[in-house]
């Protein structure tokens, strides 16, 4: 999942932050108003490269669908397997079949909807291949005037399917998947009613910065069992919508939200007691403190993710490369309330130094990092923040896999030489641990107990009849 969430200034951490005990408006008090079925999601398809908009698209299918404008009662009825190309031009939205007459402009949004049993492929380019879809496309104008957006709506469940299994391995079995198709569930509707991408007529997309969401190609039967056995089931708090996060590996301990984004001031009752141990713990250690961190970090305990890779890890950088990249993380973060001095967007920190953790959450995660820097000290805030740090294009670097570590600095003649970080899990680590509920599920619990153990604060019921 969406394990990547945590997005600087993200509708991720926003969410995560949200009151969602009533809509918020915007696409979803719309789709109210004029009835939309129920239990209906909006799904951005990105084009090739990952853009969100594109100047055309093409679709085909299987079998017989129709076109038609939302604003017209104009249709038409294609032939099996015909290549529908949608193109944004002058006055709107241009369509035209194999037998090239082009037809438009339309305002739009155009809905294409396939006939019976059929279904329909979008053709995003390389190198992707035609993906097939459940439920219909919907081609609407994007904001930029050039532009236009290829919508997937279908049902909720049906959507799941193609999310499951992309989240979470068959392999991991079949309480796994349960657990794993009420977390989704349950954050697919919390972002209906607050989306990152309402300006572009979405309620999510179908990348991990929201859900992966592979369609039809990807579904598997173990996973749509599991969407059917937990249909209608979602977590709650105090009857209102609950948006369960996860990850793929706490590393032993997840973390609590309030932990990922590091702003001040989010709702206590939407942040308060969230992070669990998640297995063995050494005994009578705080893992606030740079002794706790290093005991818990520096060695595999009875965890439940312990099966994982990710469970504890090691990366390592010489100070001069940890230099350029450190220098492009803060120019990527300039101007953000997360580093403190201000970081000017030509800056640079100068000879590295020293680095060391400035504060730990209750799980250990770092909370701040302090850079000291021949020209000044400087403290960044967030655990994706933190992460994305050490990223730099030009040397090919990747975030940390997470915010649980300690460091190591090693030193010569006085001067700092090398930097290693030790440490545990992937992802925010906040919610359901992915790893975690497999081990759970060995262990004899079934999805409704994994799920309370990862969402204490949190519990099964049905979905309140206003998000769908």
């Amino acid at each position: 999942m969406p394990r990547r969430r945590f997005l600087l200034a993200s509708g991720g951490l926003a969410l995560a932050l949200a009151d969602l005990s009533r809509p918020a408006g915007g696409r979803t008090a719309a789709a109210h108003a004029a009835n939309e079925p129920s239990e209906t999601l909006r799904v951005l398809l990105r084009r090739a490269g990952g853009a969100l908009v594109a100047q055309t698209a093409r679709v085909s299918c299987d079998g017989p669908f129709t076109v038609r404008d939302a604003a017209d009662t104009h249709g038409a009825v294609a032939a099996t397997g015909a290549r529908l190309t949608i193109e944004r031009a002058a006055g709107g939205l241009w369509w035209e079949l194999e037998d090239g007459k082009r037809r438009g402009p339309f305002g739009g949004p155009l809905e294409i909807r396939p006939e019976g049993s059929a279904r329909l492929s979008d053709h995003r380019g390389e190198p992707h291949p035609p993906t097939a879809y459940r439920g219909i496309f919907q081609i609407a104008r994007s904001t930029d005037e050039q532009r236009l957006v290829v919508l997937n709506v279908l049902d909720l469940d049906e959507y799941l399917k193609g999310v499951v299994p992309v989240e979470m391995p068959t392999s991991f079995g079949p309480e796994s998947a349960r657990v794993q198709a009420v977390a989704a569930r349950g954050y697919a509707l919390a972002r209906r009613v607050q989306s990152t991408h309402a300006a572009l007529q979405a309620d999510l997309c179908d990348s991990s910065d929201c859900q992966s969401y592979g369609g039809l190609a990807v579904e598997q039967a173990l996973s749509s069992a599991a969407v059917e056995t937990t249909r209608g089931r979602t977590l709650l708090r105090d009857g209102a919508l609950f948006a369960p996060f996860y990850s793929s590996t706490c590393g032993g301990h997840t973390e609590d939200p309030s932990g990922i984004s590091g702003l001040v001031g989010a709702p206590a009752e939407r942040a308060a007691r969230q992070s669990v141990p998640d297995g063995e713990l050494p005994a009578n250690v705080e893992l606030r403190t740079e002794q706790g961190a290093a005991t818990f970090y520096g060695k595999g305990w009875d965890s439940h993710c312990s099966a994982s890779l990710s469970y504890r890890w090691k990366v390592r950088w010489d100070r001069e490369p940890l230099e350029t990249l450190v220098d492009v993380g803060l120019r990527r973060l300039s101007g953000s309330p997360l580093v403190s001095p201000s970081f000017a967007a030509d800056a640079s920190i100068g000879h590295l130094k020293n680095l060391a953790v400035a504060e730990r959450s209750a799980s250990g995660r770092v909370l701040a990092l302090q850079i000291e820097g021949a020209n000044g000290v400087w403290t960044v805030r967030g655990g994706w923040a933190i992460r994305a740090l050490p990223r730099g294009s030009e040397l090919n670097a990747a975030p940390l896999p997470s915010s649980a570590f300690v460091l190591q600095l090693d030193s010569s003649n006085g001067k700092l030489t090398t930097v290693s970080a030790f440490g545990a899990g992937s992802g925010h680590g906040v919610g359901m641990c992915q790893w975690g509920a497999r081990g759970l599920a060995a262990k004899g619990l079934n999805w409704e107990a994994i799920l309370a153990h990862y969402y204490p604060t949190a519990n099964l019921g049905p979905i309140p009849h206003w998000s769908v």
